[in-house]
């Protein structure tokens, strides 16, 4: 079985929000009885064909994507340094 804790794409997803939920327009459904918006567990996403394993509705959130770019500019300058 596979847990969220496996798939750390979700995890670096816009969409997902604690606890452990996709927010993607997709994922949402309306409850009938009191109208409120609800959303299926990251999880029942992934093993669906909505997102799949192939991670069809991945978007990177803004903090992680704000990381990557530290991250790509410190290897930048690291590499620009290098002796060889």
């Amino acid at each position: 079985m596979t847990y969220l804790k496996d798939i750390k794409v979700c995890i670096d997803c816009f969409h997902f929000s604690k606890p452990d939920k996709c927010t993607h327009p997709v994922s949402s459904h309306i409850n009938p009885v009191n109208g409120d918006r609800k959303y299926f567990y990251a999880i029942t996403m992934r093993s669906s064909d909505m997102c799949g394993t192939e991670a069809k509705l991945f978007e990177l959130s803004e903090v992680k994507q704000a990381e990557n770019d530290i991250r790509r500019k410190e290897f930048e300058e690291a590499c620009r340094d290098a002796p060889f």
